[in-house]
């Protein structure tokens, strides 16, 4: 019975035996699966976070690429609108210089025909269209007489002389010629024609016979011929230095008070005739023209070769303001030419 006791023990030892080391062995073999499934999980973690980190760096890498994209846009628009606004600046450049040279253009064309302008009213403006008080039919019929007439008739010209009534003038309108005037005198005034004044000279005439005034061939010719007239007179003997009874007027002041030709009084001043030389009245060629001459730019003419500019006229008013007396209409009448030229004409008297 005790034998039984003993062998039921075992057996039961031996079950409880087993069944422990069952027990042990499941247990060590779930435990080995969880490890299994942990070591699992943690390699499936470890996947995922990896899948999730290249997921999150291919965003971040595409989010790199679209913003650098965003960027490449960006700048490539900011470049196109540089070059597009480079190119309306350049374009702008171009059209102000294109503009500058059209107007440049203008303006030198306007320059150029308001000194046109100029010049052909300053040629008018030097140019005696008639001596005073003798009729323009009256001077071409004496200008037709020819050199050879003159020399084949010498009688008719040397007992010849000319008065305002028989050259078909009023006295007054005519101020230098007056009676005894003789053909060289009056050809001397209205003749361009130098072989007219030799033939008259050739016959005997006298190049510095005077009128009852005291007039000569050349104070007609600074009168109311060109220079050219003057410096032939002059080349043939011509008295310089010869002065009227009136006023004691020479031929630079008789050239500064009638003839419109500035190149006139230029060859007279050239001659050796003084720019100060005074009147009876203290006027000088300059002050006779500032208050007399048609032509202002005789004016000016007798300024730049020097005239002295401190002189005043009777009423105590110096040259410049004598001219600009008769610019604003207060004094005699002058030939109007441009208010640029009355400008600079005032700018040569300062």
């Amino acid at each position: 019975m005790k034998n039984k006791k003993v062998i039921f023990a075992a057996i039961v030892g031996v079950v409880f035996l087993f069944a422990g080391y069952n027990l042990y062995s499941y247990f060590k073999t779930q435990q080995a699966i969880q490890i299994e499934e942990d070591r699992v999980a943690e390699v499936r973690r470890i996947e995922r976070d990896q899948e999730r980190q290249a997921r999150e760096a291919e965003a971040r890498a595409q989010q790199e690429r679209e913003e650098a994209e965003r960027q490449a846009e960006i700048a490539a628009e900011e470049q196109r609108r540089a070059e597009e606004a480079a190119k309306r600046e350049e374009a702008r450049i171009a059209e102000e210089a294109r503009q500058a040279v059209a107007d440049a253009q203008a303006e030198a064309e306007r320059i150029a025909f308001e000194e046109e302008r100029m010049q052909e009213r300053l040629l008018k403006a030097r140019t005696l269209r008639q001596i005073e008080g003798i009729w323009s039919d009256t001077v071409e019929e004496l200008n037709s007489v020819s050199p050879r007439h003159i020399t084949d008739h010498p009688d008719e010209f040397l007992t010849q002389t000319f008065t305002a009534a028989n050259l078909g003038a009023q006295r007054d309108s005519v101020k230098l010629m007056v009676a005894d005037s003789n053909p060289l005198m009056l050809y001397a005034a209205i003749s361009p024609n130098t072989r007219i004044l030799q033939a008259l000279l050739d016959i005997g005439m006298d190049i510095n016979a005077a009128n009852e005034k005291g007039y000569t061939p050349l104070m007609f010719a600074s009168a109311y011929n060109s220079p050219e007239v003057i410096e032939f007179l002059l080349g043939q003997g011509a008295d310089i230095s010869a002065q009227a009874y009136v006023m004691d007027l020479n031929a630079l002041h008789i050239a500064a008070l009638f003839n419109p030709n500035p190149e006139s009084a230029e060859a007279l001043v050239h001659a050796g005739l003084p720019l100060e030389g005074k009147t009876t009245n203290d006027y000088t060629a300059l002050l006779l023209a500032a208050s007399d001459n048609k032509n202002l730019e005789v004016v000016e003419r007798l300024a730049q070769l020097g005239a002295d500019l401190g002189v005043y006229d009777q009423k105590g008013t110096d040259v410049r303001g004598v001219v600009l007396n008769r610019i604003e209409g207060d004094g005699d009448l002058y030939t109007i030419i441009t208010r640029e030229f009355n400008e600079r004409v005032l700018g040569a008297l300062e």
